[in-house]
């Protein structure tokens, strides 16, 4: 049973991510907006991450149908809170979200209260001092419970790595936690909170963020006399890249004529993706080509014709692509029109818009002396 009062127990990890978490009493008190009045910074920070898109367009548009315990467990980790989940399941709620986009505390996603209350205790890294308290006419967070392992990896385990009895071909579908466990950076002590939460801010960022993504991996390309080469290494990512079986990467490459147009036949494509499906209410994988720490993808060209006077070589990221491809683009053929396929429209099109390209170069073939060319970058 999740421990009501944290104040007569010290919390652990465990007890603090028994999901969803239970009723606690709370109420619009808790909302964001409320934290704000002295965690700005926090707050604005929070605003911009995919933690506050949690309950999104694309999680209401396919739970709208869903019996009550299978939208609860899609809840669990999008907005973890039991009275957030009492909140969206009361009748006619979720419709009336997508007309007006107006929801107490279910709206919010994973909020400030989701990791930071608990039997209406806050919960944190950091003691509250009678100097910082003193700050304030008003006492804020008397009962403030003081713990170590808010920096801890397995604090985002709960949501981050899904349980090994729904494994497919020995992996479970997101198995973020279980990777990094294995990795080099676990071994050095480099958590999920040092890459994700530099700093302690609350930007979460991950493979949506292009300038995230681009910290994480080292791309160049290298040109000899007959034959490119673009190499991608995963070089500072603490687990697999790209983690989960939602985002797919792409290293192309293609030849150019004297007037920098495609030769028709030289594209080439590598992609780094586990591709897992949901065969007929079982799930198989049919491939994982994505990269452990350390780890290097390439695509290489042959050069060698009298029409190639250029190389292109870039790199597209799809941060989405397993819900475009497999959720809901399907949706979007099968969906009577009404508010559900209203909001499957509406996250199709931000998952279009949330695709970018990480990297492009165009190398002349002709301008290149007889030794290898390196383009770092």
């Amino acid at each position: 049973m999740f421990p009501i009062l944290y104040a007569q127990k010290p919390p652990t990890v465990v007890d603090h991510w028994q999901l969803p978490v239970q009723h606690q009493g709370l109420d619009d008190s808790f909302a964001p907006q409320y934290c704000a009045t002295c965690h700005a910074d926090k707050y604005q920070e929070w605003q911009g991450s995919q933690h506050s898109k949690a309950f999104s367009p694309g999680l209401v548009g396919q739970i709208m149908d869903y019996k009550d315990s299978d939208a609860r467990n899609c809840l669990t980790c999008h907005a973890p809170l039991a009275e957030q989940q009492d909140e969206a399941m009361h009748q006619g709620n979720l419709f009336k979200w997508a007309r007006e986009r107006s929801m107490g505390l279910a709206e919010h996603g994973v909020m400030c209260a989701s990791c930071h209350v608990r039997g209406q205790e806050i919960v944190g890294p950091a003691k509250i001092t009678e100097e910082l308290a003193n700050r304030y006419s008003i006492k804020m967070h008397p009962n403030a419970i003081q713990v170590n392992w808010f920096s801890d990896s397995y604090f985002c385990a709960r949501c981050h790595q899904f349980p090994q009895d729904n494994a497919v071909n020995g992996k479970p579908l997101e198995n973020t936690y279980q990777e990094w466990l294995e990795s080099p950076f676990a071994h050095a002590n480099r958590t999920c909170q040092s890459c994700h939460m530099p700093d302690k801010k609350h930007y979460f960022r991950g493979i949506h963020d292009k300038e995230m993504t681009q910290s994480g991996v080292r791309i160049y390309s290298t040109v000899g006399d007959s034959a490119a080469t673009l190499t991608l290494q995963a070089l500072m990512v603490g687990h697999r890249f790209p983690t989960y079986i939602v985002p797919r990467v792409e290293l192309v490459g293609l030849l150019l004529d004297k007037n920098k147009e495609p030769i028709e036949g030289t594209k080439k494509i590598y992609v780094i993706q586990r591709i897992a499906r949901n065969v007929k209410g079982k799930w198989e994988e049919f491939q994982d080509t994505r990269l452990k720490p350390g780890e290097k993808a390439t695509v290489t060209i042959d050069t060698d014709r009298d029409d190639a006077y250029y190389v292109r070589f870039y790199v597209m990221v799809e941060p989405d692509n397993y819900y475009i491809e497999h959720v809901y683009r399907p949706l979007l053929k099968s969906l009577p029109d009404g508010e559900a396929k209203q909001l499957i429209q509406e996250a199709y099109d931000q998952a279009l818009r949330n695709q970018y390209s990480l990297y492009e170069e165009t190398i002349d073939l002709r301008g290149k002396p007889s030794s290898l060319i390196k383009h770092a970058i």
